[in-house]
């Protein structure tokens, strides 16, 4: 981790902010309960001083966002094979909040809310890209999403009853400027130049995206050197290109017969299921699918060829004890502005966007974004984003250390063959023992030493406090 953030210092104006910043760094992932801007400072032994250069470290914008990013870009495209493509994850998600003068909140709808119900929260909306950063870059493995970058969204405030055309017109521009799939897209091209500008122009960037950012406003015009891969509709309108005419009376055809809309396509007989392996679940799984291999999306793509892939779904699996069906799972509509991809390397990046799912949890809970109490514009941004930054490393550093499992509890189920992954609460309680260990008399790194009391019924809790600071959860 030191060397990563070493790497950043170019980031940074001088040598002294550089160093606050890596102090609050490793307090951000070591600190226990809430993670504000004071609890980091009582991390590092700083509460009795003047907290003032740590507040203006983020309300004065002295953290340049592109080169504090650029060593975790730089380490993962080393892992890559030479023309390897870089896949990455964008979303967005929501924090809560309570106050009314917070920079950027307003009524959000919560996708987690009931499905009978529009349920909506006081909230920020932050957009994430996230890279997939896999445990084997020869075979298929499982992978983690790594952030490069995170936005904090702000929507302009509307004009009241009596403001005239011109602040309604500049209102409505402001607004459609700064929705997520427009600043999504800006940021997914500034990132194919940073990569052109580091020396990756020759690898493809394919990028990921949920049902939300699949529309014309991300996807048109296409982007050189940029594939998007994301979730359609079932009932999408799919044409055939357009077949070369002779002269004709009229605008010439832009797309060809209606074809097969996904859905349809699903329950189509007639069309034959196709074998894909990729990795999933802890292992290489088979998976069926039909496609569409040169097709045009017109309210999507327009005139772009794509490729429509229909994945088929699992069968339910039934627990024979007790009766009933443990899981079920429904099928995948996926499209590619790629048609010449390969269906494995489309299913597999489509398989791995849901590492960034678990990403926004583990920032949310473990390393508490949007829990710092900032207001103004330029400390919630920034706050934000250096904690998706102290995420980032932590899971580069736990990468490439090549750390070994830890034993788990009792209560969860072990893993004999070491072949699970190293969980981020496991990676915090082991940068615990390395920062904390030789004050609390740990000399064995390689493991938690295990004290137990000789008496049966000791009269009180012994021999606890390791165990509670280093293996804490937020």
């Amino acid at each position: 981790m030191d060397d990563i953030l070493s790497a950043s210092a170019r980031a940074f104006r001088d040598a002294r902010t550089h160093e606050l910043a890596r102090t609050l760094a490793f307090s951000n992932i070591l600190c226990l309960g809430r993670h504000t801007i004071t609890a980091t400072l009582a991390t590092c032994g700083r509460q009795h001083v003047d907290w003032s250069s740590v507040f203006r470290l983020f309300e004065q914008e002295r953290i340049d966002s592109v080169s504090l990013f650029a060593p975790i870009r730089e380490a993962i495209t080393s892992q890559l094979p030479a023309g390897r493509p870089i896949t990455v994850v964008m979303d967005d998600t929501l924090l809560p909040k309570r106050g009314k003068s917070i920079a950027a909140t307003k009524w959000n709808h919560d996708a987690q809310g009931p499905p009978f119900a529009h349920q909506i929260i006081w909230s920020q909306r932050v957009v994430q890209i996230s890279a997939i950063s896999l445990a084997d870059t020869v075979t298929p493995s499982a992978a983690r999403a790594i952030p490069l970058d995170t936005i904090l969204l702000f929507q302009p405030c509307k004009p009241g009853k009596k403001a005239g055309p011109q602040a309604m017109e500049h209102y409505n521009e402001q607004r459609k400027a700064n929705t997520a799939n427009a600043v999504g897209r800006q940021h997914v091209g500034k990132l194919r130049a940073q990569l052109d500008k580091e020396g990756h122009g020759d690898r493809p960037l394919h990028v990921v995206i949920d049902g939300g950012y699949t529309n014309r406003n991300v996807l048109c015009p296409a982007q050189e050197n940029i594939v998007f891969i994301g979730r359609i509709r079932k009932d999408a309108k799919i044409h055939a290109p357009a077949e070369l005419e002779g002269p004709r009376r009229g605008r010439p055809r832009k797309y060809g017969a209606p074809l097969a809309r996904p859905g349809e396509l699903l329950a189509d007989k007639s069309v034959p299921w196709r074998s894909v392996e990729v990795f999933a679940a802890s292992r290489v799984r088979t998976f069926k699918v039909k496609t569409h291999d040169r097709c045009c999306w017109p309210s999507g793509t327009q005139g772009q060829h794509v490729r429509i892939i229909v994945v088929q779904p699992l069968e339910p699996l039934h627990d024979k004890a007790n009766k009933r069906r443990l899981y079920f799972t429904h099928p995948g509509y996926i499209v590619c502005t790629d048609p010449e991809l390969d269906i494995a390397t489309v299913l597999q990046a489509y398989i791995h966007r849901w590492e960034i799912e678990v990403g926004f949890r583990e920032q949310k809970t473990t390393l508490g974004m949007g829990q710092a109490q900032t207001r103004t514009p330029k400390a919630c941004s920034g706050i934000i984003r250096f904690q998706s930054y102290c995420y980032a490393i932590l899971l580069l550093a736990g990468h490439a250390a090549h750390i070994t499992v830890p034993p788990r509890p009792k209560w969860q189920k072990q893993n004999t063959n070491n072949t699970r992954r190293v969980t981020t609460g496991e990676l915090i309680a082991i940068v615990r023992s390395e920062m904390w260990g030789k004050a609390m008399g740990i000399e064995n790194f390689e493991d938690f030493a295990r004290k137990r009391p000789q008496e049966a019924k000791p009269p009180k809790i012994e021999h606890a406090l390791i165990d509670a600071i280093l293996c804490a959860r937020n």
